[in-house]
């Protein structure tokens, strides 16, 4: 009687087994290749960003870039681990490390689990670098101001850039610069033409470091602009970053105007609060500075605002806000 209950459970058991095999049927496993291609995939979503993941390679697994190539990519490989990568387009056995590699091929002579990433960015077509076996630097921007947004001509624009290596290796050298776009209005719609281009000394971006930027450019014409702060790897125009920021120059301002200025974030050492300082241009009188800000950003409706000084042409008006002391700036929550 045990035994045909044990052989009643049994078949049971595998009729579960069965079903459950039929209700959720599992995926076939991804190949090495199906897993580098879905990284570069993902990596041209990601733009200027790299895309990682762990893929496990077999012994003897041999591809060529062009399995990767698209109509619309082209990729190249490298590697930034000496501890497991063989010198550049080395192929030879006095090499023991696990992967052979060139820009347009990988070779793995050992089984072994590697970290692989993928970056690309859009040049008329997608080019992407697929990274063996460690993450890549990676530039970041971490905070950015381009103040004022409208003024005169023949007045001054201020840039200020914090930028971090939030990637896994030591970044040699960046470049960056500021740019200035002015949009031009003809038939066909709306042109941007560069205006002037200036360039920051480039510099290293270490592993978890943060490095603090600033520029100075004199606008010198009326109208409508687009400022540009752009960094890019010097040795890999795939690691990239930019912010723009709309800029209005007048020719002069007539009296009652009240435009905004600049906006920026200023501690309070007095206090010990953070405050936000806004800037009006030409303002009668303090209602008309708070009515130009709030109709720019209805969440300051309502708020307290204070006044911090004026002199014949500009007003600062001022509001605390959450945030919190770093160093000698004030980072809003």
């Amino acid at each position: 009687m045990n035994v045909f209950r044990l052989l009643i459970f049994a078949i049971f058991a595998v009729l579960l087994i069965a079903i459950a095999t039929l209700l959720f049927p599992q995926l076939p496993k991804e190949n090495e290749s199906q897993l580098i291609a879905r990284t570069f995939k993902e990596a041209e979503i990601a733009q200027g960003k790299y895309v990682s993941r762990k893929i496990e390679f077999n012994e003897g697994y041999y591809v060529k870039g062009n399995a990767f190539d698209t109509p619309s990519r082209s990729i190249a490989f490298n590697c930034i681990d000496l501890d497991k990568c063989c010198d550049k387009e080395m192929l030879s056995k006095l090499c023991t490390k696990p992967v052979q590699w060139g820009s347009r091929f990988l070779r793995i002579t050992k089984k072994i689990d590697l970290e692989f990433s993928a970056r690309c960015r859009e040049d008329g077509f997608f080019i992407c670098k697929g990274f063996i076996a460690k993450e890549p630097g990676q530039i970041e921007i971490t905070s950015y101001s381009i103040q004022p947004t409208r003024l005169l001509k023949g007045q001054k624009i201020t840039a200020r850039a914090k930028l971090r290596n939030s990637g896994k290796t030591d970044i040699i050298e960046v470049k960056g610069s500021l740019t200035l776009f002015r949009e031009i209005k003809t038939e066909k719609g709306i042109t941007k033409k560069e205006e002037r281009k200036i360039y920051f000394e480039r510099f290293p971006l270490l592993l978890g470091q943060d490095v603090q930027l600033e520029k100075e450019v004199e606008i010198e014409k009326p109208g409508e602009y687009e400022a540009e702060l752009y960094f890019e790897e010097s040795t890999d125009m795939t690691d990239f970053a930019k912010k723009t920021e709309r800029i209005i120059v007048e020719n002069e301002i007539s009296q009652g105007n009240c435009l905004r200025g600049s906006k920026e974030y200023v501690w309070d050492s007095n206090n010990e609060k953070c405050t936000l300082q806004l800037e009006c241009l030409d303002c009668i009188d303090m209602k008309k500075c708070i009515q130009s800000w709030t109709k720019a950003i209805p969440e300051l409706v309502g708020k307290k605002f204070e006044q911090t000084g004026f002199n014949t042409t500009e007003k600062r008006i001022k509001i605390s806000v959450d945030g919190r002391v770093q160093g000698t700036e004030c980072i809003p929550a």
